[in-house]
Order: C-alpha cells, then sequence, then structure tokens
C-alpha cells in the first residue's frame, strides 16, 4: 500500500485503498496511526479460492489482451 499523501482541497490526509481514496485524518500524524493499522489489518474475504482465481483470470484476460482481442462476455 502506498504512503498517504495530502490534498489541498480537502485539507486532508488520503491513501489509496482497493483502488479508491480513502480520506484517513486531518491531522499527519493521527493520518499516518490509521494508515499503520490498515497495513496490518487481516484480508479477508468471503469468496472461496476458487471464484477469486476465476475473476483473476477474467481481469488479466481482458485487461491484458490485445485491443483486437478485447471482447466483453
Amino acid at each position: 500500500m502506498r504512503k498517504p499523501f495530502f490534498k489541498k482541497a480537502r485539507q486532508a490526509w488520503y491513501v489509496r485503498h482497493d483502488g479508491k481514496p480513502l480520506r484517513l485524518a486531518a491531522d499527519k500524524e493521527e493520518a499516518f496511526r490509521k494508515w499503520a493499522e490498515l497495513q496490518t489489518a487481516p484480508v479477508t474475504t468471503s469468496l472461496p479460492v476458487v471464484q477469486l482465481l476465476d475473476r483473476f483470470f477474467d481481469w488479466v484476460q481482458w485487461n491484458r489482451a490485445s485491443p483486437s482481442r478485447q471482447s466483453r462476455p
């Protein structure tokens, strides 16, 4: 996970989490504390491994295929 960054427009610290900006806090120390908690939090998923792998392979096929071979199901 990348380091937190400050957004001037919002006067707050953010971090990219699951591809989306997540607001941590306005105070830098508190933001970095929350960021550290996020990094140590256990990863949980409700998907069986087989479904998770199927989604990953679908993503790879779509995002890594040449533009002429891309076709959405």
